[in-house]
């Protein structure tokens, strides 16, 4: 069968074989190791991003109800801004005709002394005039005032910026939940 030189031939190439496979088993146990210690890693990182996500959301969830609050609030204040506008002609009227009723009155009462209706009704006049130029600058005021000067853009703008960085971070999960699958895959084959 073997000769003697044959036999010692074949034991060195099965003994260079064996120390070959001892270093492969080696190099396998070690990358085995290091992918269990990249899952570990990643799985860490998906957890830490997976808990930064709810904070951004939990977050953003109180912001926009804070904005919600704000918003109804601010239409609360226009509706009652708008309402005593409508109401504020109405109102003056009122009082500037009862104050001439009550004037009148006085005028009649007195009519006696002229010199003292003629002070009065000047007086009134004055006051009716520093009334209509009062609501003169209320009008002009009134109209100077738009709606975009209670908009709440820097609130929108902050909102859109985290929406983006959150929709960044779910891209980000994807890609290491992809890549971790791949691994996997491949440790197995």
């Amino acid at each position: 069968m073997f000769n003697g030189k044959q036999f010692e031939e074949i034991k060195e190439i099965l003994e260079k074989t064996n120390l070959r496979i001892d270093e492969l088993t080696s190099q396998v146990r070690e990358s085995g190791q290091e992918m269990d210690a990249l899952k570990h890693h990643f799985s860490d990182e998906v957890n830490n991003l997976k808990d930064q996500s709810l904070e951004k959301t939990f977050e953003l969830s109180k912001e926009l109800k804070t904005l919600q609050e704000q918003s109804a609030k601010f239409q609360r204040c226009v509706g009652a801004f708008e309402n005593l506008k409508t109401n504020l002609d109405d109102v003056l009227t009122s009082k500037i005709t009862a104050m001439a009723e009550f004037e009148i009155r006085k005028v009649k009462e007195s009519l006696s002394n002229l010199n003292s209706v003629e002070n009065d009704f000047k007086a009134l006049v004055i006051e009716v005039n520093y009334l209509k130029d009062e609501i003169n600058k209320f009008n002009t005021i009134s109209k100077g005032i738009k709606e975009v000067d209670f908009t709440l853009n820097k609130h929108v703008h902050e909102i859109e910026e985290v929406d983006r960085k959150k929709f960044e971070l779910e891209q980000e999960n994807e890609r290491l939940k992809t890549m971790m699958a791949r691994m996997k895959r491949n440790r197995h084959l």
